[in-house]
């Protein structure tokens, strides 16, 4: 009887400790997600371009997004389908540290 009390409460134990560790692995993936640091986007369309403030506007999903070109060497033109890689920036635009042009823009 004693050996039987001694089963059941190890694995009690044991399933309550592996429930609390999938579920901190879960936030922390949630977490990651929302940092996004650094983010991929693809083929999105260049709608708008800012030289004075160093800023270029896309077009993703149907929002438009605004990214800082400060890491670039240059801006993309308006109308170019790009490959953009960037960081997450509190409280201002995202800034792109790199672009390609996208395999869309070659007819």
């Amino acid at each position: 009887m004693k050996r039987w009390l001694t089963f059941t409460l190890t694995l009690t134990v044991l399933m309550a400790f592996t429930t609390l560790a999938a579920a901190q692995e879960k936030g922390e993936r949630r977490k990651k997600a929302a940092i996004c640091s650094p983010c991929f986007n693809s083929n999105d369309r260049v709608t708008q371009v800012n030289p004075t403030a160093n800023t270029f506007t896309v077009m993703s999903k149907g929002q438009s997004i605004t990214f800082s070109a400060a890491k670039l060497k240059a801006l993309p033109r308006v109308g170019d389908i790009i490959d953009i890689t960037y960081t997450q920036t509190p409280g201002g635009p995202m800034e792109a540290t790199t672009i390609n042009n996208s395999k869309s823009n070659n007819y």
